[in-house]
């Protein structure tokens, strides 16, 4: 945490939801909303960068870093979450990024709130389409594989899984790594349990329905990323006001692998909205 940044709890439907906030209230707002078993610091990197242009705002989604915990089995909203967010914050019209499980809710954001949404950037969003036999798309219920990942890292001290992180992905920074991994150890274990209708939309159906610039950051798909150069074409088919920015030789975790590169489309963008 940088000193001058704000640490607040707001109140969503009598539960607390976190939020680290950079910048200043009266810039214009970016949202910046991480993916599954983040938390809102891991975008801290890209908060110094930008925090002199943008009022800046990390939210912990539900089940994740210091926001509420969840029931078992509980139905959860994880867009109308951040609209509640954005609305008791006071900010009209953000331009919000978002990561993996995040890129789905920023994208959901868009689609459902088209009024109040100046832009959209998207980093390999969870675009999964569910095999005929695996109806499944997510990979995220109870007793799955990445269930079994998170206690695993769950039972061992901070220290050492930030240790096998390090050896895992050498060219994270260590500011990454921390927080990733404090990600990893703060994630509630019943969000294997919740249903979030927005893991049933087809993404189609939100890209249809996005009205704003969107930026599409992609990465290869042979090192685990998601969105397909098929799923590119089809997205901007779908709605012209896609673009994508391609970084090469990057994972899934995009800025994280390649962070020069993952700005630098970035800003390119703000600076064309």
């Amino acid at each position: 945490m940088v000193k001058t940044w704000k640490q607040n709890n707001i109140s969503v439907n009598q539960q607390q939801l976190h939020v680290t906030r950079a910048g200043s209230p009266g810039l214009p707002a970016l949202v910046l909303v991480h993916g599954f078993s983040d938390n809102g610091l891991c975008w801290r990197a890209t908060a110094l960068d930008l925090e002199e242009r943008y009022d800046v705002i990390m939210p912990d989604a539900r089940g994740h870093g210091h926001s509420v915990r969840i029931a078992r089995g509980e139905t959860i909203d994880m867009v109308n979450d951040l609209h509640e967010v954005i609305q008791r914050l006071g900010v009209e019209a953000p331009i919000i990024a978002g990561h993996s499980m995040g890129g789905l809710v920023a994208a959901g954001y868009g689609a459902r709130y088209p009024n109040n949404t100046r832009a959209l950037i998207l980093e390999d969003p969870a675009w999964w389409t569910p095999a005929p036999d695996h109806p499944e798309p997510r990979g995220l219920s109870e007793g799955s594989v990445m269930d079994a990942w998170i206690h695993q890292l769950q039972a061992q001290p901070l220290d050492d899984v930030i240790a096998d992180s390090r050896v895992e992905h050498p060219t994270w920074s260590e500011d990454v790594l921390q927080h990733w991994c404090e990600g990893k150890q703060q994630l509630d274990a019943m969000f294997f349990t919740a249903h979030d209708a927005i893991w049933d939309q087809d993404w189609q159906d939100q890209v249809r329905q996005i009205r704003c610039p969107t930026l599409l950051v992609t990465a290869d798909v042979e090192l685990n990323g998601i969105v397909t150069p098929a799923m590119v074409q089809q997205a901007i088919e779908l709605n012209p006001l896609i673009r994508e920015a391609h970084i090469a030789g990057a994972s899934h975790h995009i800025r994280f692998d390649h962070y020069a590169q993952y700005m630098a489309a970035v800003t390119q963008f703000l600076n064309s909205l």
